[in-house]
């Protein structure tokens, strides 16, 4: 597991990637905690850090990292690509998964007219089989947010989740975590 935090961490150093504005967010649901470190550049360059902790047990569930870029195809409006690296550690039908896998994560994000300058956002990762090792077959995952701004470098607000796998022993799609969260993002 030491070699794996080491190469997550590796990827958010490549070269050629020149990022700003750093941002922290936290999330909170009934059952978990989630942190993560993201950054932003000029150019739509992104990468992040992540991690959730469960609730039961206080074990890690999922720690994740990712390079990519997003586009401005308007004035309200971002499209993004890139990949992620996730490691993950689950309980289905009474037995322990453990799982690694590379993603495509797709992602939007609005800005919605109006007002209180809300924001939403949107993604979709997705690891097939052939970049899934140990006990997985695949992974997929959606998230979405809307967020409120607060002062002018700051957001709070309310996300959703669902996380899901496929084993090598389970029948079906497993689903790891789903879940409504309570989200506060600082940026720097």
């Amino acid at each position: 597991m030491k070699k794996l935090k080491l190469g997550f961490l590796s990827l958010l150093l490549l070269p050629g990637v020149t990022l700003a504005s750093p941002e922290i967010s936290l999330g909170l649901s009934d059952h978990s905690l989630s942190f993560a470190v993201s950054q932003s550049g000029s150019e739509g360059q992104w990468a992040f850090a992540s991690a959730q902790i469960t609730d039961d047990e206080h074990k890690l569930r999922q720690a994740e990292v990712g390079l990519g870029v997003a586009e401005s195809l308007s004035d309200q409006v971002a499209a993004g690509v890139g990949l992620v690296a996730m490691a993950q550690t689950f309980d289905a039908q009474n037995t322990d998964f453990d799982g690694i896998a590379l993603a495509v994560r797709l992602s939007t994000e609005l800005k919605i007219p109006g007002q209180l300058g809300l924001l939403a956002a949107a993604s979709i990762d997705y690891a097939p089989g052939i970049t899934s090792i140990q006990d997985l077959d695949s992974y997929q995952a959606f998230r979405a947010s809307i967020a409120y701004p607060l002062l002018s470098r700051g957001t709070i607000g309310l996300g959703y989740h669902n996380i899901q796998s496929e084993t090598d022993s389970a029948e079906d799609d497993v689903t790891v975590d789903e879940a409504v969260t309570l989200q506060l993002s600082l940026q720097f």
